[in-house]
């Protein structure tokens, strides 16, 4: 086995990996718009009822929580070293 073979399926596997780390439980994320953004729906289809304003609203909520994730996460691993 060569070495760029190894390092395909290592990153392969890296991928996978952080993909399934990104999985998002469809029930929890309903309750978790209800709970902190007051959208309540039963089936992620009527999100169409709703304003746009309000969801982009949403989104960049969720996005502000991705990014301080990150730099945690980030800032984490730059301590280790």
């Amino acid at each position: 086995m060569s070495i760029g073979t190894s390092v395909t399926k290592l990153f392969r596997f890296g991928l996978r990996g952080g993909m399934r780390s990104i999985e998002i439980n469809r029930e929890d994320f309903r309750r978790y718009l209800a709970r902190k953004h007051k959208i309540y729906v039963a089936d992620f289809r009527q999100l169409r009822n709703f304003p746009v304003e309000q969801l982009d609203s949403v989104a960049a909520a969720l996005v502000r929580d991705a990014q301080r994730l990150a730099l945690l996460e980030g800032a984490g691993f730059g301590l280790a070293e």
